[in-house]
């Protein structure tokens, strides 16, 4: 269980960094990165996807957790048409990203309500920092926006906040595992 959690929480570092770099290009060079942007992001869910389905089928993740296969599944599929079809990043991205989102949102949720069973300190924190991702997720997929370049600009934002909230996420629940490794050896 410990070596999963250390691979879900490296993973879910470098995707935040991955976002927030992202996110900051598609602020400040909007025009020039869509394409380039639809092949990282199709990479990177391809990656997380196949690390998803790879952890489920290797039984590394409790029976309970089909949202591992679920979204291994959705993450592969929507990373092949970015990659294939760069364009339609545009139309597309918001949804993949609200998917996304809402997805790593409830997976880290459940995670924050696993520790909290242990007493740890900081788990509401997680849980309010999981819920706001879940809320900028189902804010992607709902509110469909005009205009290529307002879109790039708002997703932008968005893959900036999911990061930094992710980031946060990740420091929270690293602190109460911790304190429950240390209650564990002692």
């Amino acid at each position: 269980m410990n070596q999963l959690i250390k691979r879900i929480f490296g993973f879910s570092i470098f995707s935040s960094i991955v976002f927030l770099i992202l996110g900051m290009f598609l602020v400040f060079r909007t025009e020039g990165t869509i394409n380039l942007i639809s092949s990282i992001i199709g990479i990177i869910l391809l990656l997380n996807g196949g690390f998803s389905l790879i952890n489920y089928f290797r039984g590394d993740v409790d029976a309970s957790y089909r949202v591992e296969l679920i979204y291994g599944i959705i993450a592969i599929v929507a990373g092949f048409v970015l990659i294939l079809n760069p364009t339609a990043i545009i139309s597309v991205l918001p949804f993949i990203l609200g998917i996304y989102f809402v997805i790593s949102g409830i997976i880290k949720l459940k995670y924050a309500i696993e520790i909290k069973d242990n007493k740890a300190k900081a788990p509401i924190y997680s849980m309010i920092v999981s819920i706001l991702m879940i809320l900028c997720g189902i804010l992607f997929i709902v509110n469909p926006f005009e205009g290529a370049i307002a879109i790039t600009q708002i997703i932008g934002i968005f893959l900036i906040v999911y990061a930094c909230l992710d980031i946060i996420n990740y420091c929270c629940i690293r602190k109460d595992l911790k304190e429950i490794k240390r209650i564990f050896r002692s």
